[in-house]
């Protein structure tokens, strides 16, 4: 396997992307998010925690690799374990943002997984409006939307909050990509 300078861990623990660094607690938990594999990491204390190398958390790679059974197994997991002030102080919930503001959620929109979406809604209705941040900030409706996922544009259109601007930068995206939202939304 190839060295590469990337950091496992966010919090400053400097391990390369090598099989040592793959053996570690988080390497597990990141690999395990990838494959959909709970059973391999169930008995860990932390299981939701930043893994990424820009701050992703377990859910972040479990929606990217659009994992819905491992999703739905962790968001259990948090309602169960999630709430201790060191998970709070480093804000691994739910709404938890990696180092660009990206939630789990635009990740799952994506990815179009419209029933790892629902879970996170479940969770948190305001998680819709949780936009990147940066130059353009960016809500999990408008990955969908650029993205071609029709369903999960109309699951997240009515849960979405905009301004008018907003609203028709989806518009234009949706005509773009030839997605039309139902009348029954």
């Amino acid at each position: 396997m190839a060295t590469n300078d990337h950091d496992v861990n966010s919090n400053n623990e400097e391990i390369p992307l090598t099989l040592e660094a793959v053996s570690t607690e988080r390497g597990k938990l990141y690999i395990a998010a990838l494959k959909g594999d709970w059973k391999s990491i169930e008995s860990m204390p932390r299981i939701q925690r930043r893994i990424g190398i820009d701050g992703e958390t377990t859910l972040h790679v479990a929606a990217a690799a659009n994992q819905e059974k491992f999703v739905k197994k962790l968001l259990t997991w948090m309602e169960n374990n999630l709430v201790t002030a060191e998970n709070e102080a480093e804000n691994v919930t739910v709404t938890a943002q990696n180092n660009f503001g990206t939630t789990a959620l635009n990740f799952a929109a994506a990815v179009g997984n419209v029933k790892i979406a629902e879970a996170m809604l479940n969770e948190d209705k305001e998680l819709p409006n949780k936009a990147t941040r940066g130059d353009n900030p960016t809500k999990p409706l408008f990955m969908a939307a650029f993205a071609g996922h029709s369903e999960m544009v109309n699951l997240l259109y009515r849960r979405t909050s905009m301004d008018e601007n907003e609203a028709a930068e989806i518009f234009i995206t949706c005509v773009k990509n030839d997605l039309y939202v139902s009348n029954n939304l």
